[in-house]
């Protein structure tokens, strides 16, 4: 069986990358969302793959063991076949996984760097004084503009395909509709708007004479 290893590429932060503004580097669409993030950390969960662990293991032990010798030899290269099967989905899952934690933050990175080198370029080709670019130089120019294209792409690909479920939404608070009880003190209204001091019913004047 060919060795379908999965390397754990790790995420490059350079310092260059942190000062690129919005206007160099787009970002994924703020509304975009997975197409099924509950079933994708499905997946990911300990307890299934520790089944599909187990699983994979008793295969393994299905085909040393002495029960192999009571097997066809088309349903041995069946059960063969499950359990190269189960491997790869083990690796598959693993592979999953680790891009749903870095692939985003991957692809960010390297968006940002193409970026500043772009812009580094453009930048030493305008100082120099070349009115006329040349046929290389529209070239590299032309090369590292698809590049970010594809990575611009490639973002909201990653992050809607690999989403996982994130914190649950808290709900907003229900206002409390029960009536307090008899017993309870009156609610103090505010003082009327004008001056704090005076009271909120003036009394009639009694006598009117001055």
């Amino acid at each position: 069986m060919p060795d379908t290893h999965v390397r754990d590429n790790s995420v490059r932060t350079s310092p260059t990358s942190q000062g690129v503004t919005a206007s160099e580097v787009k970002r994924a669409p703020a509304g975009s969302a997975a197409l099924n993030p509950q079933a994708l950390s499905a997946l990911y969960d300990h307890d299934h793959i520790e089944s599909v662990q187990k699983m994979s293991h008793d295969l393994k032990r299905l085909l040393s063991g002495c029960d192999a010798a009571r097997l066809k030899t088309d349903v041995k290269l069946q059960v063969a076949r499950l359990n190269d099967w189960t491997t790869t989905y083990l690796k598959g899952l693993d592979a999953a996984q680790k891009i749903s934690e870095v692939g985003y933050d991957t692809l960010i990175e390297a968006q940002k760097e193409l970026a500043l080198s772009l812009d580094d370029f453009l930048r030493f080709e305008g100082e120099g004084g070349n009115l006329a670019p040349s046929t290389d130089q529209e070239r590299r120019v032309e090369e590292m503009s698809k590049a970010l294209r594809r990575i611009s792409s490639l973002i909201p690909a990653v992050e809607e395909t690999f989403a996982s479920a994130g914190d649950p939404e808290v709900e907003p608070a229900t206002p409390d509709t029960t009536p307090p009880p008899d017993n309870a003190p009156e609610y103090d209204p505010p003082a009327p708007d004008g001056n704090p001091e005076l009271p909120s019913e003036i009394p009639p004047v009694m006598d009117p004479k001055m």
